[in-house]
């Protein structure tokens, strides 16, 4: 089964794009001020750093994605990434 990816609760989610700014592998947009999802498979699977990014508690992870058990992307911004 293909990763979904994490989940976006839209009447909790209040634009504020922390996800956006914690997730360097860039999961996530604002699409008519909400975040979305553009790229489920690119996601590291875990929430490691846009679970706790989000004030509003918005996101979920409905399903664990197999094969990868933490973040780790490098970017090498510093800038709240993995």
């Amino acid at each position: 089964m293909k990763f979904k990816g994490p989940a976006i609760n839209k009447d909790l989610c209040n634009g504020c794009g922390a996800c956006i700014k914690a997730c360097c592998k860039k999961v996530y947009e604002l699409i008519k001020g909400k975040a979305e999802v553009k790229d489920a498979e690119d996601c590291c699977g875990t929430g490691e750093k846009c679970l706790p990014a989000c004030p509003t508690g918005a996101i979920s992870f409905p399903e664990k994605k197999t094969g990868k058990t933490e973040c780790s992307c490098s970017c090498g911004s510093g800038s709240g990434c993995c």
